[in-house]
């Protein structure tokens, strides 16, 4: 937590390894991260920022992105990210043409379905800006609690608005602006 501006964003794409020039040592596993290649990092870890990326294809091509899936988990992924929750609203459901860069979608159905490409990817650590920023506070905070519920990932969230209803499945904050 901590206004913009104050380098959360930073810190989540030092990690992601986008940023190396920066001062200090980061250690992952006691390995210094500069020892560490590009694609070993982005092999174990995921990041997803406020405004995904929308590809001119289905919704459902959109989700899984080349990645085998079975309806069972699409539709249980779909469900804990509030994809389905706007299903109806579209004309052909996940066969739906999206269009480039989500012109058709609004910012919050957006975001969920980054949410679950994100959770298909299976990756053992995510790292999230501001994912249920375009939802409204009730949705956000659903979602949240359901990808936080997760107790086979390691997640580092970045948000505005730490929900108390969150506070208890997190194990640790560090707000910002107190540093």
């Amino acid at each position: 937590m901590a206004p913009s501006g104050s380098g959360k964003t930073t810190l989540l794409n030092i990690i992601f390894d986008m940023l190396v020039d920066y001062q200090g040592q980061l250690l992952v596993d006691g390995q210094d991260y500069h020892q560490l290649s590009e694609s070993a990092i982005q092999a174990r870890m995921l990041y997803v920022d406020q405004h995904p990326y929308i590809f001119s294809a289905t919704l459902r091509e959109n989700i899984l992105m080349g990645r085998p899936a079975s309806a069972a988990q699409l539709q249980e992924i779909c469900d804990i990210c509030g994809v389905n929750e706007f299903l109806p609203q579209l004309d052909n459901g996940l066969d739906t043409m999206l269009r480039h860069g989500g012109d058709n979608l609004s910012g919050g159905q957006m975001q969920r379905i980054a949410m679950a490409r994100m959770l298909l990817s299976d990756r053992p650590i995510l790292l999230l800006d501001e994912i249920t920023s375009a939802l409204d506070a009730k949705t956000a905070l659903r979602i949240e609690q359901k990808i936080l519920s997760q107790t086979d990932k390691t997640i580092i969230m970045v948000t505005h608005n730490l929900h108390d209803e969150i506070r208890p499945l997190v194990d640790q904050t560090v707000d910002f602006a107190a540093i």
